[in-house]
């Protein structure tokens, strides 16, 4: 399967996500844009439409912590690009808090465990069961952060635990589809930082030996 690919990017109305979401647009591919935000979507969608083409811009609203808005997605996937070929898990948050956890009210908690744990687990179960069930297969990378590598995160300890989760995640889902002997669908984890991100995620969906079933 060669490019231009269908991409869908959670998170994508800024940061990371959005410079994901331009790199994929430059090369020609088709973006599918998400965010909790319906403001944000449009507005980032209305942009890009404008600089790279209709055709090649899709957004929608979708809360990852919630397992109807994730289905909804997939739906939207389907209908409007029959099937995607890179899902990018970027969603997530540290709830704006820089405290340490005897200090954090259950509302931070809450809202970082939600979205970048058990919002993960649900956009993963949604793109593996869609790309299962695609021919051409698929790939799905899960951005991690800070706390994946198991070093200690003071003052954000709640957003690290949950980032050294999304490794543990992956290589549980990589032995999954092993067993279960599903070749078409590959789960990738990403431990890198920053305006590298994009580069490397680009890089690995285009390189031979990498190139998607």
């Amino acid at each position: 399967m060669a490019p231009p690919y269908n991409v869908l990017i959670t998170g994508s109305t800024k940061g990371i996500g959005y410079a994901l979401a331009r790199k994929f647009l430059k090369a020609g591919d088709n973006v599918v844009i998400c965010s909790r935000s319906a403001e944000r979507v449009e507005s980032v969608t209305n942009d890009l439409k404008k600089e790279f083409g209709e055709q090649h811009v899709l957004g929608t609203v979708c809360d990852v912590r919630e397992g109807k808005d994730v289905k909804a997605l997939v739906d939207f996937a389907r209908d409007k690009l029959e099937y995607i070929d890179i899902w990018i898990n970027n969603a997530g948050s540290n709830a704006y808090s820089y405290k340490p956890l005897v200090e954090t009210s259950d509302e931070a908690l809450i809202e970082v465990i939600t979205t970048n744990t058990l919002g993960l687990m649900l956009c993963c179960r949604e793109a593996i069961n869609m790309m299962w069930n695609q021919p051409r297969g698929g790939h799905i990378f899960n951005i991690d952060g800070a706390g994946s590598d198991g070093r200690p995160t003071p003052r954000f300890a709640a957003y690290g635990a949950t980032k050294r989760s999304v490794v543990h995640l992956t290589k549980s889902l990589q032995a999954e589809l092993q067993m279960n002997e599903v070749n078409n669908v590959v789960v990738h984890n990403l431990s890198v930082y920053g305006s590298t991100l994009s580069l490397v995620i680009f890089y690995y969906s285009r390189v031979p030996n990498y190139s998607l079933a």
